[in-house]
């Protein structure tokens, strides 16, 4: 079993809503790149997880938690997703176009080969006294 963990500090996780893409919207895309980021430098050279995964989710919301800040399952569905290969017809948001963000390319997978495979999530939204934003991520599998 291997095992991972990254933090990503002022965002939160990309939502993921159903109604169209996340690689192509501007929020999304921006929160995508970041989680991203995180999980390449978190996994170094190691392959994707690609059975018996576990995820564990800690999002702190900063002072609040409402409606239009995002339900715990769109987060992560969304950070899911996100570490994942996009679909090859999903549209993608120009900021994946820079060469800079060439490594965390859509295209190319990033944590997770497929979450099928992923057999257990624990995930947690709350608030806290500071303002700021940011969610913590662990995998573990093989």
């Amino acid at each position: 079993m291997r095992h991972i963990s990254f933090r990503v500090e002022g965002n939160l996780p990309p939502k993921k809503d159903g109604a169209s893409s996340m690689w192509k919207k501007e929020a999304e895309a921006h929160r995508l790149v970041a989680l991203r980021l995180q999980a390449l430098e978190a996994m170094g050279n190691k392959p994707p997880f690609s059975q018996d995964i576990r995820l564990k989710v800690s999002i702190h919301l900063g002072s609040s938690n409402t409606r239009a800040t995002g339900d715990l399952d769109n987060f992560v569905s969304g950070i899911c997703d996100g570490l994942m290969k996009a679909d090859r017809c999903a549209k993608l948001h120009r900021v994946f176009c820079k060469l800079e963000n060439a490594a965390i390319h859509p295209r190319k997978t990033s944590a997770i080969h497929d979450d099928y495979q992923i057999v257990e999530i624990h995930a947690i939204k709350f608030t806290g006294e500071s303002g700021d934003d940011w969610y913590e991520v662990e995998l573990s599998g093989k």
